[in-house]
């Protein structure tokens, strides 16, 4: 268990660290995602539930666990957990195959996807283009909710 001051510093890095990723982010050239460092990424999921594991020392490492024992004791924020819980199950599943069938990369190449695509059905025998969109959408929508769980943490934590 950390010192509040310990706690306070841990919580204030993570946010920096967040969001200096955000403010970092240059888009690929090629236009390839990478899943997990992306803004909204996989790495940010992780580390935003980490800072409400630190704040409510919370023992599980589940993060369906942490996200329902976060909406059971801040109901304001159900729709930002529900929202990472939806994309946050497909970019995990759509990383995996693309492991499994690609590369043990979580950089998506698109010249790779449409196998992967027809597993989870989507878009089954059309260009790329809609694949690259669903996958940006996903990563501006989870975006969306860590900015609004850090924005909860700050007013609440720091104020």
């Amino acid at each position: 268990i950390l010192s509040p001051e310990a706690k306070k510093k841990y919580i204030s890095d993570m946010i920096g660290e967040i969001e200096g990723g955000w403010q970092d982010f240059c888009l690929e050239s090629s236009g390839d995602i990478n899943i997990k460092e992306d803004p909204g990424g996989l790495k940010d999921v992780n580390n935003s539930l980490l800072l409400f594991k630190t704040l409510y020392e919370l023992e599980t490492c589940n993060q369906r666990e942490i996200m329902e024992q976060i909406k059971n004791r801040e109901t304001q924020l159900v729709p930002f957990l529900g929202e990472l819980g939806e994309t946050v199950d497909f970019l995990k599943i759509f990383r995996d195959l693309y492991r499994i069938m690609v590369a043990g990369d979580d950089r998506i190449e698109f010249r790779y996807i449409e196998e992967i695509s027809n597993l989870m059905g989507l878009n089954p025998g059309r260009p790329q283009v809609p694949i690259r969109t669903l996958l940006h959408g996903h990563l501006t929508r989870n975006k969306k909710a860590i900015k609004g769980l850090l924005s909860f943490i700050k007013n609440s934590f720091f104020n």
